[in-house]
């Protein structure tokens, strides 16, 4: 069986950890589907964070069980393996 390894709170600290940190997102949009962008954790609600991706300037929002699941990753130096499940 499978373990567990993150919890939604351990999963919303990790992110407001990252907020402000550039770092490259990767997101899982569907059956052999991912984009992969540079941007950093803007900020951070009870339900959901956004990112600010730097290259077109706009903002995306997430959820924490976007994370969970593994529809979106982070990378990078900056993350030292926080919230890349």
């Amino acid at each position: 069986m499978r373990q567990i390894v993150h919890n939604l709170d351990s999963v919303k600290r990790g992110i407001h950890n990252l907020i402000g940190r550039p770092l490259t997102v990767t997101v899982r949009r569907g059956r052999n589907h991912r984009e992969q962008f540079q941007g950093c954790v803007q900020d951070v609600y009870a339900a959901i964070f956004t990112i600010r991706r730097l290259e077109a300037e706009e903002i995306l929002s997430f959820s924490y069980n976007d994370v969970l699941a593994r529809n979106v990753r982070f990378t990078g130096a900056e993350t030292s393996g926080q919230t890349s499940g």
